[in-house]
């Protein structure tokens, strides 16, 4: 399955169009513990998706607030050190890129996981390759949900952030809040437009990556998407897809509402074509590919 493809399907249709119609006056309420990432903990309660940003909190290591204005400074600085690494051919310089990505995303364990298989990959002189590979196939605007294994070979809620970040075109992170804000999101569509007695589409299904987050937290009788089990080999396919096919979300949402979030999605509506900042309705998605 393509964007095309995806984009084609009418459960995918009616959800972004309900999307559209509910982000700027959707209630949220932002109920999050106190950690080391979120020192003061979090609870307020905003209306619309654009009020969260306010709000965002990730004080990472170095940081000094962790608010978007710095973390998006330095998101960006991380990407021009892991992009220059790979145009360099230096797995050296892009493996210690990547470590730098790992440490700001939470990395909890260096001996295991993320970090254990882009050191093997730089070790064989093969890193930088790597991401160039898995960057192609990543690219929203040529992916297939269907061939992204290989070249992807692995993935979890750290390697997740070294593809978006690598990105140029905001592929974004899906880790465990990413999945369940998402899968929670169709979940809230199928309540509100009584659907959620129907199966769950298949294009819209987004598995969770841990057991402790997921849609049944907010909707304890929702059909689940499932939980990835991790090392599974259907992992790595199952979270590509969902990956790629949330890009395709967000994509589709910024072109239907070019206001939303302006001037903080950069790299994403760089990536769009100009004559579709407009209705997907009025858009010849073949003119596209």
């Amino acid at each position: 399955m393509n964007k095309q493809e995806f984009l084609a399907n009418q459960d995918v249709e009616d959800f972004l169009d309900w999307l559209a119609r509910e982000l700027p006056r959707l209630k949220i309420r932002l109920d999050i513990k106190r950690s080391r990432f979120v020192p003061s903990g979090l609870k307020v309660d905003v209306t619309g998706l654009e009020s969260v940003l306010a709000h965002y909190t990730w004080k990472s290591h170095g940081m000094a607030t962790g608010d978007w204005v710095e973390a998006s400074a330095r998101l960006t600085a991380l990407a021009h050190a892991l992009r220059d690494a790979v145009r360099r051919n230096s797995d050296p310089d892009a493996l210690d890129a990547c470590w730098d990505i790992l440490q700001w995303g939470g990395n909890r364990n260096w001996n295991t996981g993320a970090y254990p298989f882009l050191s093997a990959r730089a070790a064989a002189g093969v890193l930088c390759q790597y991401l160039k590979d898995t960057s192609a196939a990543f690219a929203l605007n040529k992916a297939d949900v269907d061939t992204l294994v290989p070249p992807v070979e692995m993935l979890n809620s750290m390697l997740t952030k070294v593809h978006a970040i690598y990105a140029e075109d905001g592929l974004p992170i899906y880790d465990s809040r990413d999945a369940a804000a998402i899968a929670s999101l169709v979940e809230t569509w199928r309540v509100a437009t009584g659907k959620s007695g129907n199966p769950l589409p298949a294009p819209l299904t987004f598995p969770a990556t841990t057991a402790s987050r997921t849609v049944r937290e907010r909707f304890p009788h929702a059909r689940s998407p499932g939980v990835m089990a991790y090392g599974a080999p259907e992992t790595t396919g199952q979270w590509a897809s969902a990956k790629i096919r949330l890009g395709w979300i967000m994509e589709s949402i910024l072109e239907e509402m070019p206001e939303l979030f302006s001037g903080c999605c950069a790299a994403l509506r760089r990536a769009l074509p100009s004559a579709c900042i407009r209705s997907r309705r009025r858009c010849s998605w073949s003119a596209m590919t």
